[in-house]
């Protein structure tokens, strides 16, 4: 099948998702970290250093770091951007995480392609994927893990496609959205476990490390704060 034909499909499956997990977007939620992620992001800049609360909410406990600042930088630029009544609701921010799951249908599609599967094949992957109970309601919310789901599979079709800056980009926003996305890493070995490969695999491990403990370091944030959460 050719190129055009692939994407084709790719682009049939991200309108259709987009359409079918958009229309489902709630505008009210009783969900708190929902309810916060949309509050924070209509801030006059975003708030980069501390997590959810306000460190006097704590009284005598430190707060946490804030370790979504990808979601929150993502999140906070869509309330500026987009004006009207819509910023006053959470739809907007569960319709960045619906564009976030179509994507995430198309890369699963495109990523099964790559690692030689028919298209049949891919394609039922990719729809069971898109209505899977658990991924489907990250889809219409606004949390953070359809986001994260995206720049991790954005990471690892950027490494099959052999796109090293882009693989460590996409692998560093994963991070930024959530450290546990450094689990994915290991999504490499699927393409190959041949030397040349580990190697451009461990300098863009390494290499996103380091800027994320450096983009840590430049907003005054302890990352080890995370090991003492307030009680």
């Amino acid at each position: 099948m050719s190129l055009d034909k692939n994407w084709k499909i790719s682009l049939v499956l991200f309108v259709s998702f987009l359409i079918f997990y958009a229309i489902q977007i709630p505008l009210y939620t009783s969900k708190p970290d929902v309810l916060v992620f949309a509050l924070r992001s209509m801030a006059e800049s975003p708030i980069f250093d501390i997590a959810y609360l306000n460190s006097s909410t704590y009284l005598s406990c430190n707060p946490m770091p804030n370790y979504h600042l990808g979601h929150t930088l993502i999140l906070w630029v869509a309330y500026h951007i987009f004006p009207g009544s819509i910023t006053q609701t959470i739809w907007l921010s569960g319709f960045i995480s619906a564009i976030s799951g179509a994507l995430t249908v198309v890369l699963t599609f495109l990523i099964w392609k790559k690692l030689n599967l028919t298209t049949k094949q891919s394609l039922i992957i990719a729809l069971i994927v898109g209505l899977i109970p658990s991924f489907w309601e990250e889809s219409i919310i606004g949390e953070v893990y359809a986001l994260q789901f995206l720049f991790i599979l954005l990471f690892f079709y950027s490494f099959l496609s052999e796109k090293w800056i882009w693989s460590g980009f996409f692998f560093l926003y994963a991070c930024l959205i959530s450290p546990l996305s450094g689990l994915s890493f290991s999504l490499i070995l699927l393409k190959s476990k041949d030397k040349e490969t580990l190697l451009k695999a461990f300098w863009i491990g390494l290499t996103s490390l380091i800027v994320y403990l450096l983009i840590y370091f430049s907003i005054g944030s302890n990352l080890l704060d995370l090991l003492n959460p307030p009680s």
